[in-house]
């Protein structure tokens, strides 16, 4: 599997690009919804620039509960197979991905960017040991007009 590596400069564009659309809507929330662990770090971000005070980690929440949050926005990081996200697509909330694979079966309100079924992104804040320098030969960095 190919990896895709986002640097910390195309990320910020990406998650600047998200909110935007975010406030384009219209839509206010008054709380994200998050998955351990990848949706932690994109889950803040946007919380800081939509002032959003409140993050929840959703997968310690039953679906009852998740639907007493009132204007809850669900953020991940990617959506592979869908599989994860699939769990609160009857629950009629916003969802944002950073990446989404053309496969997935729940598509994000706000998708950012769509990668290849067969590449495992790789994101500036995941372990240096999910990147070597051979990785880094061998496979192409994220460019902005990658960017959805």
């Amino acid at each position: 599997m190919d990896k895709k590596f986002i640097t910390w400069r195309i990320y910020d564009v990406i998650i600047k690009k998200i909110v935007k659309e975010i406030k384009k809507s219209g839509e206010e929330y008054d709380a994200i919804g998050t998955l351990s662990r990848g949706g932690y770090v994109p889950a803040v971000h946007i919380a800081n620039l939509l002032d959003i005070r409140h993050i929840y980690e959703i997968n310690a929440y039953t679906t009852a509960e998740i639907k007493e949050m009132k204007n809850l926005l669900i953020v991940d990081d990617v959506t592979d197979s869908g599989d994860t996200l699939s769990r609160y697509r009857d629950l009629n909330l916003d969802i944002v991905c950073v990446c989404l694979k053309p496969s997935t079966v729940v598509k994000p309100t706000y998708p950012a960017m769509e990668i290849m079924d067969d590449e495992w992104v790789v994101f500036p804040w995941e372990s240096k040991n999910s990147i070597t320098m051979k990785d880094r030969d061998k496979n192409k960095e994220v460019k902005k007009n990658d960017i959805l």
